[in-house]
């Protein structure tokens, strides 16, 4: 039995957030113990803070993200793509302010790199079962095709009319 597609819709907007948040809580068990431990605790706030600005970074994106799925295929990826260079600026941004509130700037930018790819391929696989499921209407060549006589392609049909 087939879902409805705004249920699916409904049903892949919560598991984008439920992996989210299980990468969150996947990276906070995993790492929090082994960083407070044995890192310094000027390393441990860098690394958190880190976090903080890349789970930050993709709730934006997926906000973004939403408000792009209904709209034409060009739109959709000029939001899509305008809104991760936005959203990279804006964490440059934050990162220059970070390091002028004196965090720690290898943990920092490591921390960064390291939530933002992950979070990132989070998002693409997202967006990837997205366009998939999305329907959009756009013209069809096949109509534009159909109204041709012939099945040969334009130019051989020209050519063998006028012979």
């Amino acid at each position: 039995m087939a879902l409805p597609p705004n249920v699916t819709f409904n049903r892949m907007k919560f598991l984008f957030l439920r992996n989210i948040l299980l990468i969150t809580l996947l990276f906070g068990i995993v790492l929090v113990y082994p960083i407070y431990g044995w890192a310094t605790p000027e390393v441990f706030e860098g690394i958190i803070a880190a976090g903080v600005v890349a789970l930050a970074n993709v709730l934006i994106g997926y906000v973004m993200m939403e408000y792009a799925l209904d709209k034409p295929n060009q739109q959709f990826l000029s939001l899509v793509f305008g809104g991760m260079a936005i959203r990279l600026l804006a964490t440059m941004v934050v990162l220059f302010v970070l390091f002028t509130a004196k965090y720690h700037q290898l943990a920092l930018s490591l921390g960064l790199m390291v939530f933002y790819v992950v979070y990132m391929v989070a998002e693409i696989i997202y967006i990837a079962r997205v366009m998939s499921r999305r329907k959009v209407s756009a013209p069809s060549r096949r109509k534009q095709r159909s109204n041709n006589t012939s099945s040969l392609p334009r130019s051989i049909a020209i050519e063998s009319a006028k012979k």
